[in-house]
């Protein structure tokens, strides 16, 4: 019984030193085993029941311990094996493309530097240390290019850099070093092998001649971002490789970067500028492209199943830039377009992705819209009336409607043109329907012109019957940028041979919002050729009497629509009266616009209001009935 015992537990003892290979301890338990059957059968007739029944329990209770040593130490060696792999296939991955690659262990900050060879292997270069992210601080500060800094000291933080390993499982990134005072082009790319890694990989790689010219070309200087062409081309590409995958394309614009300039300063600008591209690199994955369109506009291409609009438009609302010398909340609004790349150009989708932003009209609440069909049909509708605009001029579909002017007695004395497009299709087309669209493309400026000289072919067609009779014409602030106005309009009444008081120029306070010194320079240039200077719509907007007492107008144009929202009517009659009394000291003549009633033309005529236009006169109409109204023809 104890030799059987004795032999049992030496080979026991054998198996479960914590040196013996997982072989030798198969092979010792196997032995033992056999050898206890052995022993067994030879020894039955001489052991005692007890023996056997002591025996037992000793030798499962010591298989059992040496299996689970076998089994931790085999996990061990093959989680071993697969980290070394897992380091081998990224490492071999990578030895193409960067010289220096790191290992860090995220918990204790230890690294290990490795350098590949010219056969694209790695060798360990001997360096290494024992915290990684505060060695990485230290030395970008003297190494990192000045421009680049502030994004590579926000990103080389172990927890900027782990926020997005966690989240995307790799990042890219490209910078300058100052290598001899110059800047040397450096590429970038983390990865974390595995959700449970506590190692991440850091590949380093210096940009050769012909990299720096093509990062030179590709990406924007200032943000390190893609420029706008590489940006569509790389677009391009997405749609090509993931062809199933469906696609948002995202206009990005910083509608009060003007403020932020002026109030901080240029430098705070750029600062600006650099934050949002990081914050693009913050906040979107790998699935994304972005890039810098022009100045302070950007482009995103993101996959639909990423775009969370609650989340954006929470960080959005959020967003706030500072640094040591201000805090500012920066307005981000952002256009979305569906992407269609089989039948829209991407340079389109941005298009329409920004037009989208017009819809906005809460700006501070809201920072994201989307284009829709009613926007689409807007477009398709601008673009037909745009193309038919010359043809509208030539054939005279484009008229001018006169509304009528009268004076105290109620006599006609004038009227102001008003266009109106009688559309061989689409029948009477109201001012809203076309007026707005010219406006925003710049064509107002044909319609005007052709106003004009209409007017002016009226005008020399009354002159015999009633040479009095004057013609209000207006003008929109987009003809200021294009031409000589004075010039222009002078030349039309000299080609009609009218008097230039019959055709007064109306202009609306806006117009003097910008330039206002030109402006009103301008306004007495048509003074002194002998024109009426009217000022359209006052009270309906930014009017002021400091602007009244600078601007060299002969007519105020009152509007009762302002007074027309008051629920105290009593304050708006002391306005108009006091208005139109100032008119009176100052030698301008007011004329009330929005007369609709017997009341309000008594009213306003009793304040000594001199001339009064509206529905309760006439409406707009075409040249015929204006003529017979006015008494021109029977």
């Amino acid at each position: 019984d104890r030799r059987v015992v004795a032999v049992t537990m030496n080979h026991i003892g054998f198996a479960i030193d914590d040196r013996l290979d997982p072989c030798l301890f198969l092979n010792k338990t196997v032995g033992t085993i056999a050898l206890c059957v052995r022993f067994h059968i030879c020894l039955v007739p001489h052991i005692q029941p007890v023996a056997v029944a002591q025996l037992i329990p000793i030798l499962v209770g010591g298989i059992v311990a040496c299996a689970h040593r076998v089994y931790v130490q085999v996990r061990h060696q093959q989680e071993l094996e697969s980290k070394n792999r897992t380091f081998n296939e990224i490492a071999t991955a990578l030895a193409s493309k960067y010289e220096v690659i790191y290992t860090v262990n995220t918990e204790t900050g230890e690294y290990n530097e490795y350098s590949t060879s010219e056969n694209f292997r790695w060798s360990e270069s001997g360096y290494s240390g024992t915290d990684f992210f505060s060695d990485t601080e230290r030395n970008i500060k003297t190494s990192v290019y000045p421009e680049d800094y502030p994004m590579v000291a926000d990103v080389m933080t172990k927890e900027s850099l782990l926020k997005k390993l966690n989240a995307f499982g790799k990042f890219t990134m490209s910078y300058r070093l100052v290598i001899e005072g110059e800047p040397s082009y450096v590429s970038l790319y983390a990865v974390k092998p595995s959700p449970e890694s506590e190692n991440i990989i850091i590949a380093v790689a210096n940009v050769d001649d012909t990299k720096k010219v093509m990062y030179d070309v590709t990406h924007d200087m200032q943000t390190g971002i893609y420029t706008r062409e590489y940006l569509y081309s790389k677009i391009a590409e997405m749609f090509r490789n993931n062809p199933d995958t469906e696609y948002y394309i995202c206009y990005v614009d910083v509608m009060n970067f003007k403020v932020v300039n002026d109030i901080f300063g240029t430098e705070f600008g750029n600062y600006a500028i650099k934050h949002i591209a990081d914050w693009f690199r913050e906040n979107l994955s790998h699935r994304c492209c972005y890039g810098r369109l022009l100045g302070i506009n950007f482009g995103i291409c993101m996959p639909k199943d990423e775009f969370d609009l609650q989340k954006f438009e929470d960080r959005l609302s959020k967003f706030i830039l500072k640094n040591e010398k201000a805090e500012y909340h920066i307005l981000v609004h952002v256009g979305v377009y569906e992407a269609d790349p089989e039948t829209t150009p991407i340079p389109i989708m941005f298009d329409r992705a920004n037009l989208s932003l017009s819809t906005i009209n809460d700006e501070y609440k809201t920072h994201i819209a989307f284009y829709n069909d009613k926007l689409r049909e807007q477009i398709l509708w601008d673009q037909e009336i745009t193309a038919q605009l010359r043809k509208a001029v030539e054939e005279m579909q484009l008229k001018p409607y006169l509304q009528p002017i009268a004076d105290k007695e109620g006599k006609v004395v004038g009227a102001e043109a008003l266009a109106r497009w009688e559309h061989p299709k689409y029948g009477f087309l109201a001012p809203y329907k076309f007026i707005p669209t010219f406006e925003k493309n710049g064509m107002i400026v044909e319609v005007d012109r052709h106003m004009w000289e209409c007017s002016c072919r009226l005008l020399a067609k009354w002159k015999e019957k009633n040479p009095d009779l004057f013609i209000s014409v207006n003008i929109s602030p987009k003809n200021f940028y294009f031409f000589d106005v004075v010039s222009e309009i002078k030349k039309l009444v000299e080609k009609y041979g009218i008097n230039p008081a019959n055709l007064r120029i109306e202009i609306t306070e806006t117009v003097m919002m910008n330039d206002a010194e030109n402006r009103m320079q301008i306004l007495e240039n048509f003074r002194s050729a002998g024109f009426i200077v009217e000022m359209d719509d006052f009270g309906s907007g930014y009017s002021s009497l400091n602007m009244l007492k600078q601007m060299p107008v002969d007519v105020l144009k009152i509007d009762m629509k302002f007074l027309g929202s008051s629920d105290d009517s009593d304050k708006a009659n002391i306005i108009v009266r006091n208005v139109i009394s100032l008119t009176r000291e100052l030698g301008i003549t007011s004329l009330t616009e929005g007369v609709e009633t017997q009341n309000q033309y008594n009213t306003l005529n009793d304040m000594g209001c001199i001339l009064f236009q509206g529905y309760y006169f006439a409406k707009p109409m075409p040249v015929e009935e204006f003529e017979k109204f006015a008494g021109l023809t029977e």
